[in-house]
């Protein structure tokens, strides 16, 4: 069994906040659906969110322009094969 997760750090804690259990056969749904979900979800549930952090592998167009959409601010690395417009201003 493959899990999604989500966690919060204050920088000296780390909470575990969220989690999804990856199961694509059964649902259909990628690593990069869940993670789509879980900030939904955690905005949703009213988390003071500024910033998410998460490896390259969720740093998918959809992720990205949810975070963006949210107002939020994302720091990750970026796979090689994402094209990115650095010229649009928030």
């Amino acid at each position: 069994m493959h899990v999604v997760d989500c966690i919060a750090t204050n920088g000296k804690n780390i909470i575990p906040i969220d989690f999804r259990v990856y199961d694509r056969p059964r649902d259909g749904k990628t690593k990069n659906d869940l993670c789509g979900e879980i900030i939904l979800s955690l905005v949703e549930r009213g988390f003071n969110i500024r910033y998410i952090c998460f490896d390259s592998w969720y740093s998918s167009k959809e992720n990205l322009k949810l975070i963006d959409k949210l107002g939020l601010f994302y720091l990750c690395r970026i796979k090689r094969n994402r094209k990115i417009n650095l010229s649009k201003k928030r």
